[in-house]
């Protein structure tokens, strides 16, 4: 895959922050009570992405991807859903990002589910009062650098 492909494909993965922003626009109301599911969606969304990495990707590299993902598990569950700690959960999908290039069904699956999840994680974090629009952006920002950084470094091997 070239690298312009490869970079517009987790730019798009990115833009799921701006849907998310977009769903908490138009029913701020809403917010709260579906807080709690989509928690529930995060999870479900990086399970599926271990399954795919599992089931496609049969050689060492499921091992890399479920170790990547067993720690962004326990990441997720040590923090609050707080806007200033999901740069680190950013930089480790970059990472399962970057194990998915490998085959390209498997990039595609992932990164419609890393859409998704970054949807889920911005609308969970926004909070139009505070205003935390670019801390977002900012803090998750780190996907894109990671995994393109990992791309440009590793696959020249």
């Amino acid at each position: 895959m070239q690298f312009t492909n490869y970079f517009l494909v987790s730019l798009v993965c990115f833009f799921g922050i701006f849907a998310g922003f977009f769903l908490v626009k138009i029913a701020p109301e809403e917010q709260k009570p579906l807080k709690k599911y989509l928690v529930v969606f995060q999870y479900i969304i990086l399970a599926l992405v271990l399954a795919l990495n599992i089931f496609f990707l049969r050689k060492i590299v499921p091992i890399i991807a479920i170790a990547i993902l067993v720690s962004l598990f326990f990441l997720m569950a040590k923090r609050q859903h707080d806007y200033r700690k999901v740069s680190i959960n950013s930089a480790i999908l970059g990472a399962v990002f970057f194990v998915a290039s490998l085959d390209t069904k498997v990039l595609a699956m992932t990164s419609a589910l890393i859409f998704l999840f970054f949807l889920a994680e911005s609308a969970i974090c926004r909070n139009v009062k505070e205003g935390n629009f670019m801390k977002i952006i900012a803090g998750n920002f780190l996907f894109v650098v990671a995994s393109n950084f990992a791309y440009l470094t590793i696959s020249r091997f």
